[in-house]
């Protein structure tokens, strides 16, 4: 089974002026006891870092050092992959991975081909699968209600699609995903879709343009909510203005999924990430 994502989606169609209305439903994977969420106190598998997030000192509240590499990067971080040893693409320590699935879409894998922290980054193949909606992600659920929500990752994508992934289920039938589309090689639209008794519609966006094409090219991307002073999510990303969409009040973190990979792809797409990292602050 798969679980349903918060999804932040690089896909064409939300910047060529469609309402990209991505149905979340129905997407669910079941996890073991103990699969590598957030505990109460840190403790490290291979190039994961697991540690509960409490705000305040050590990066705990989305801290970055820059002069650091891998999860060195983030202290403090609730959950980190720096992708360096074979154990972090597997699950746990995440919730989820959709290149297990049977039949597999796609590959997931390690590579040492240009990696933002040596020795590797995870290169995703999404196999041309047309005219399915495809998925090919790694996912992590973090359980709790949450002030605030940061993710942050390294991405290099070969082409236009959805990388980059979360979903809150505020009540039963109320969800909420938060999209950031890619396109046309330059731009960048950060929107959000609520369910609500099983109808999925926009709520609000904000987008931008790159100088430059980003195809081929690393992006350092943030993804934050904040629930002070009021609801809101933004969107990180070097050489841009701030992307942020106000959020309603029903908006809950409540058990937040956050994912990487192709989402609801129906041709080839290939991308590879580095230095995956959440801070959730209770």
């Amino acid at each position: 089974m798969r679980r349903s994502f918060l999804v932040a989606a690089f896909a064409v169609a939300a910047l060529a002026g469609c309402s990209l209305l991505t149905d979340l439903a129905g997407l669910s994977s079941g996890g073991p006891p103990n699969d590598g969420r957030a505990t109460d106190a840190p403790r490290s598998e291979g190039g994961v870092t697991l540690e509960a997030s409490t705000g305040g000192e050590g990066g705990a509240d989305g801290g970055v050092l820059a002069d650091a590499s891998g999860c060195a990067r983030y202290p403090g971080a609730t959950f980190c992959v720096d992708f360096d040893h074979p154990n972090d693409l597997a699950t746990p320590p995440w919730t989820l991975n959709d290149a297990l699935e049977l039949p597999a879409p796609g590959t997931i894998a390690l590579t040492s081909t240009g990696p933002i922290s040596a020795p590797s980054a995870a290169r995703f193949d999404l196999a041309d699968l047309a005219p399915d909606c495809q998925y090919l992600r790694l996912g992590k659920q973090v359980d709790g209600t949450f002030t605030k929500l940061t993710a942050h990752v390294a991405m290099r994508s070969e082409n236009d699609g959805v990388y980059f992934t979360m979903h809150s289920d505020a009540a039963a039938n109320l969800s909420f995903s938060i999209l950031v589309a890619m396109g046309i090689s330059t731009s960048v639209r950060l929107f959000v879709q609520q369910r609500l008794n099983g109808t999925l519609t926009e709520i609000g966006n904000d987008d931008a343009l790159f100088a430059s094409s980003w195809v081929g090219q690393w992006l350092d991307l943030t993804l934050e909510y904040t629930d002070s002073p009021t609801k809101s999510v933004s969107l990180t990303v070097p050489g841009l203005r701030k992307l942020t969409v106000g959020l309603p009040s029903t908006f809950v973190a409540l058990n937040p999924d956050v994912g990487i990979g192709p989402y609801c792809y129906a041709k080839a797409a290939a991308a590879t990430f580095d230095d995956f990292a959440i801070f959730a602050v209770p």
